[in-house]
Parts: C-alpha cells; sequence; structure tokens
C-alpha cells in the first residue's frame, strides 16, 4: 500500500504519532485563523480612521504580549501544560467574534491587542510541551512537519482573505477565523501529555507571601545569575536580536523609498521569502536532529547577516530578492533553533527558561523597530544597515564562543566541525516579509 508517511516517523511509537497528528491538525486551524485576520490588522485600522499611534500599537501588539511571558512560564512550572496552552488560545481567537463587529479604531485596536496579550500566556507553556510530545531525536523533524503544513495553509488562507475583505468587509472573514481558530485550540486539546520526571524534582511553584509577579522575576532572576550557559544564550540572542528587529522596517524603506519598488514587485519579495522559510524548516528539521539546535541558531544568525550585506552590495532589486531568501532561511533556523536549544538548556524548567527567552524578546521587540526608521531618518539606510550588521556579527560571536559546544543537559548531540557539508548546503538560498514573519512566529 502506497502511504505518504515521511520514513523517518516508522521508529516513532504511536502516542508520538497521535500527537503528531493533532499537531498538524491544529496548526492547520491556526494558519487559516492567522491568514484571515493578523495580517489585516493594522490596513483596517487605518481604513476606520485611526490614527499611526493606534497602527503602531497594534505592530507592538505581538511584543507587548510577551513582557509577561516569564512570569506565565513560571507559573505553569511544574503543571500540566496543556491547560495552559488551550485555553489562552481558545480565549484570544474567539475575540475575533467582538473583533468582527467592531468598527471604531480604537475599540478595534483595543481588542486587537487583547488578543496579542492573552496569547502570550501560552507560548512558554507551548514550548515545554515540545519537549514532553515529542522525543529527541525526531524532534526538529517533527516540528519542522508541522510548520510546513502551517505555512502552506497560511499561504491559501492570505489569498483567499484579500479577496474576500475587498468584497465582504472584515465581518465574514472574521468570523470565520473565530470559528476556525476556536476548532483549531479544541483540537490540540486532544494532545496526549506524559509527565516528566522532572515536575517530581520542580513541583509547582508554592504559595507564598509574594505576589506571583514578584516571586517569578525573583526565579527569572536567580536562573540568569545561576545558569551562565543559559545567560550568555541570551546575550548573544539579545545583541543579534536587536540588530534583526532593527533592520527589518529598515529593509521596508530601503524598498519603497530607495529602489521604489512597486506592488507587484514588493509581493515577489514576499513569496521568495515565503519558499525560502518553508525550504529552509525542511533542511533544518533534520539538521537539528543531526547536529544539535545551537548550530542551527548560528546558521540562522548568519543568514540574517547576509541579509543587509546583500542590501549594501547590490543596491537593486535582485539584491532585495536575494536578502529576502536569507531572511526566510534564517527565520527557520532561528525558531526552531532557539526553542530546541532552550528545552536542551533547561534543567526540567523549560517553561521558566522558555518564558524568560520570550520575555527578553518582547523587551527588545517593543523598542528595536521603532528605532530603526528613526535612525534611518538621521543617518539613511546604509549606515543603520552596517550598525545592524554589526550587532548580528557581534551577537554571532558571543553565541559561538568554543565552550558552547560542549554536550547540553538533555542529551549528547554529535557535533562535528563547524563548517560540515550539512550546515553549508543550508547557505545555497529576505525582507518584505519580515513584519508576517514575527507575527506568525509569536503568534503559534
Amino acid at each position: 500500500m502506497v502511504t505518504l508517511r515521511p520514513r523517518f516517523l516508522d521508529p516513532v511509537d504511536p502516542t508520538t504519532r497521535h500527537n503528531l497528528k493533532v499537531d498538524i491538525f491544529a496548526a492547520a486551524f491556526f494558519a487559516a485563523f492567522f491568514g484571515l485576520t493578523i495580517p489585516f490588522l493594522g490596513p483596517l485600522v487605518i481604513r476606520m480612521g485611526g490614527s499611526p499611534s493606534l497602527v503602531g500599537l497594534i505592530a507592538a501588539g505581538p511584543f507587548l504580549g510577551l513582557l509577561l511571558a516569564g512570569v506565565w512560564g513560571h507559573l505553569s512550572e511544574g503543571r500540566p501544560k496543556l491547560p495552559y496552552v488551550v485555553v489562552p488560545a481558545l480565549l484570544a481567537r474567539l475575540l475575533f467574534l467582538p473583533l468582527a463587529f467592531t468598527v471604531h479604531p480604537t475599540g478595534f485596536a483595543a481588542l486587537a491587542v487583547l488578543y496579542f496579550l492573552i496569547n502570550g500566556i501560552q507560548l512558554p507553556a507551548y514550548t515545554a510541551l515540545m519537549q514532553r510530545i515529542y522525543p529527541r531525536e525526531f524532534r526538529g523533524r517533527l516540528m519542522a512537519l508541522v510548520r510546513v503544513v502551517l505555512g502552506l495553509v497560511q499561504v491559501g488562507a492570505l489569498r483567499l482573505a484579500g479577496g474576500l475583505m475587498d468584497q465582504t468587509g472584515h465581518r465574514a472573514p472574521f468570523l470565520a477565523a473565530a470559528l476556525l481558530g476556536g476548532a483549531g485550540a479544541l483540537v490540540f486539546s486532544r494532545i496526549r501529555e506524559p509527565l516528566l520526571p522532572e515536575e517530581e524534582e520542580n513541583p509547582a511553584p508554592t504559595a507564598t507571601s509574594a505576589s506571583p509577579l514578584w516571586s517569578s522575576f525573583q526565579a527569572m532572576r536567580r536562573i540568569l545569575n545561576g545558569d551562565r550557559r543559559f545567560a550568555r544564550f541570551e546575550l548573544g540572542f539579545m545583541i543579534f536580536g536587536l540588530g534583526n528587529l532593527l533592520l527589518l522596517p529598515v529593509y521596508t524603506i530601503f524598498q519603497v523609498k530607495t529602489l521604489g519598488l512597486n506592488n507587484s514587485q514588493v509581493a515577489w519579495v514576499t513569496i521568495t521569502w515565503s519558499i525560502a522559510w518553508l525550504w529552509g524548516y525542511l533542511l533544518c528539521g533534520q539538521a537539528v536532529d543531526s547536529f544539535g539546535p545551537r548550530k542551527i541558531v548560528l546558521a540562522g544568525v548568519g543568514f540574517y547577516a547576509l541579509v543587509p550585506l546583500a542590501y549594501l552590495a547590490g543596491h537593486n532589486y535582485l539584491a532585495v530578492l536575494i536578502g529576502s531568501a536569507f531572511l526566510g532561511l534564517g527565520d527557520a533556523a532561528v525558531e526552531l533553533g532557539w526553542m530546541n536549544e532552550v528545552i536542551s538548556l533547561a534543567p526540567g524548567q523549560v517553561s521558566t527558561y522558555a518564558g524568560i527567552h520570550l520575555s527578553l524578546l518582547g523587551l527588545r521587540g517593543s523598542l528595536a523597530p521603532l528605532l530603526g526608521p528613526y535612525l534611518a531618518l538621521a543617518w539613511g539606510t546604509d549606515p543603520v544597515l552596517l550598525l545592524g550588521l554589526g550587532l548580528l556579527l557581534l551577537g554571532l560571536g558571543v553565541l559561538s564562543e568554543p565552550s558552547f559546544f560542549k554536550t547540553v543537559r538533555e542529551g549528547s548531540y554529535a557535533l562535528p566541525s563547524p563548517c560540515t557539508p550539512a550546515i553549508r548546503s543550508l547557505q545555497t538560498a529576505g525582507a518584505g516579509a519580515g513584519r508576517r514573519r514575527r507575527s506568525t512566529a509569536l503568534a503559534q
């Protein structure tokens, strides 16, 4: 009998296969929800007569929703993760029911930001859940397979939503999206969550006289002070992350102001990014399982560094397309890499560690995208591209410090020399889609 199942799934146990199927179907529902809604929030506020500040608030929404991720991660530690994923996801997506009937820009923006704030609750628990449901030796490929399905469905939903909104307005697409998104959360509740041995060593936080917020901050401070490997990882991530987020709006300014690209050309920039992004997941899933997540993070930062180099070297449309491909590969590598690396570094406290990582992402994501356009206006795009490149290379240097390649706690990855053919093969292949990519990675 002919089967479409990948060969690497043959040795996977039945429970993992069940969880993979549930994860894929839930991801497809989420992708349809996302494609029908999130990319259109800013344009809809503008058409409703909203101010630029409201548009900026929505653009910052995904990062604002991450600022308290460390708190949510700490509170979910030692507890079953599935409720912390399903309940916030369901509540957040159902907010698009009232959003479908909202036509006032302020109310619309407030509900949109509320969606991001509630959705941010689930992300640390989701990271920990990936550790529980997928074995380490297959985790990269399984997560990549889910994200490829998500990306394909999302592209189809985006194509459908654009024409539908032009004909009917946002009400019908948002109502459909709320139902699809809610269905996706309920489908995800069918995940079979195993109990990890670490929970016996790291029980749920007990009630204290201190507030949950303060006790969470204290726990995060102890981890950053006591785990130097994780602190160095976050330092390198913070440096290169600032550079990357600083550059994302500058790429758009470069395309529109410097090169004067039309909408059709910008669309091809997005298409190039999407193809590279999906291809990057296929490549990086295998690479994470074979070489460990740290090298994939480094490869991703390397791809990010090639984007400003392409812009600086070319100053033409072809350079933008090449840069967009590098950005798509970098996005795929870094997303798969950071999640698996945090799982590897966390000694039975994945939710808390992931929460710290996401909170720091929320901090830099709330600042850097606002700074980039200001510096581009004051200095011009080329100096800002050089500044961003410098931050990317500095972050890469911090992450690639020699002791960073030692065996991790969760298990031993085979780590060949840095210039392996597999990593080099990733470098055979983005920027206008940077904004969409950020929203995609944060919303899931």
